[in-house]
């Protein structure tokens, strides 16, 4: 049996933020997101500049709330990347508008990274 896909929500965390709507005025406004690693020492490392993602003190606009999305100690046993996967799926079901309660809806949705 073959059922319809649908792609009703998007998500997104990147070096310019997090969320479609601002990361996309970003994008067309010709900024960047590349900068210098201010997170861990790169003096060792031949390359001293990334994309990383901001956090919510680094951006206030769009920067990632880590505080907001999980719990604290449920955090920390995440990995930063499964992180931001749950922030773009959050952003994507919440643009969706989707909150599936029974178990028939929860299985029949998906999110795509």
């Amino acid at each position: 049996m073959n059922s319809p896909i649908v792609i009703t929500g998007m998500g997104i965390v990147s070096p310019l933020g997090c969320g479609v709507e601002g990361v996309w005025r970003r994008l067309i406004e010709s900024q960047s997101g590349i900068g210098v690693i201010d997170r861990f020492d790169t003096t060792d490392f031949p390359i001293q500049i990334a994309g990383l993602v901001p956090t919510i003190e680094q951006d206030p606009d769009l920067g990632l709330d880590s505080d907001n999305l999980i719990d604290r100690k449920e955090r920390k046993k995440i990995d930063t990347f499964t992180l931001y996967a749950i922030a773009a799926a959050q952003e994507a079901l919440e643009q969706a508008g989707w909150f599936p309660k029974n178990d028939r809806d929860q299985q029949a949705t998906a999110t795509i990274i």
